[in-house]
């Protein structure tokens, strides 16, 4: 299998074969955030442009790789991992927030966060990248103004293919803005960015079913999500953006490969509103 077998073979691969790539991106916020709820930047316009999840309602779909953080393309029988990001920005609602690149796999859009019957979903789409669900999980997130404060569950296949695991119950937040993570907030019950998942699954195939046990208001998009890795803001003023640096050495990388066909953006940790805050950076891929 290509790959990485020491670091002269990381080293040919981009000093002699010139198998690496670099971009930059440019997010500009278009929602207002809250303090320690997480929320998802692909919402906001910039580069790359802005996804609303507008598909066929409760039915699978994907995204395409070329409207995500450009990673390079398809390396195939190559494998791409992640090899530096760089992010930074002189807006001062990003200081000391935490961001996730991740790969936004398969999304289910448009459930009704008013409904409290279960709501099937449609998997006309199976999984197009880590299709043993491994490393897989899910985020609820929001498409429009809502009340929160609801209880939710899902029903799922999990990454061994056994159907029927139901998540624990999880609340949702209330902060009330679009983008924003409905699993996430500051309140005990809160379970953080992922929708929690029964015993010790680890993965999710595929989701059969959304439930609300109250009304939560609005409209809100079920996404399968691979995080690929994990950087902070740590210092912003308003004249001056200090760069923060993430690096990938070769006997890392097995655990930030990048599949052919990733669509890469961010979540995001605010430290309060974000509104028209601006993110900027670069992120280069190495593959062999």
């Amino acid at each position: 299998m290509p790959g990485f077998k020491g670091f002269s073979a990381f080293r040919d691969s981009v000093k002699t074969s010139g198998k690496t790539w670099t971009t930059s991106f440019r997010k500009v916020v278009s929602n207002a955030t809250v303090a320690g709820v997480w929320c998802d930047l692909s919402y906001s316009p910039g580069n790359p442009p802005a996804n609303f999840y507008a598909t066929e309602p409760l039915v699978s779909a994907t995204l395409s790789s070329t409207k995500g953080i450009d990673n390079g393309g398809p390396v195939s029988p190559d494998k791409k991992f992640f090899k530096r990001l760089v992010v930074y920005s002189a807006s001062t609602a990003f200081q000391s927030s935490h961001l996730m690149l991740c790969d936004y796999v398969l999304y289910y859009p448009f459930i009704d966060g008013d409904s409290t019957e279960p709501q099937e979903l449609t998997n006309s789409v199976a999984l197009p990248r880590y299709t043993d669900g491994k490393g897989v999980r899910a985020i609820l997130v929001s498409q429009g103004s809502y009340v929160g404060g609801a209880q939710v569950s899902i029903t799922y296949t999990n990454q061994d293919g056994t159907a029927g695991r139901v998540s624990p119950l999880f609340t949702t937040n209330t902060s009330t803005f679009a983008a924003t993570l409905l699993t996430g907030g500051t309140a005990a019950e809160n379970a953080g960015p992922f929708i929690p998942l029964q015993g010790s699954d680890y993965g999710i195939r595929s989701v059969e079913s959304v439930t609300f046990s109250s009304a939560n208001g609005g409209i809100c998009a079920l996404v399968l999500v691979k995080p690929i890795v994990e950087i902070p803001i740590v210092e912003v003023t308003a004249t001056f953006a200090t760069p923060s640096e993430q690096a990938n050495m070769y006997n890392e990388f097995n655990g930030n490969q990048i599949e052919d066909g990733a669509y890469l953006n961010f979540l995001c940790l605010p430290n309060g509103s974000l509104s028209a805050g601006v993110l900027q950076g670069f992120l280069t891929t190495v593959w062999g």
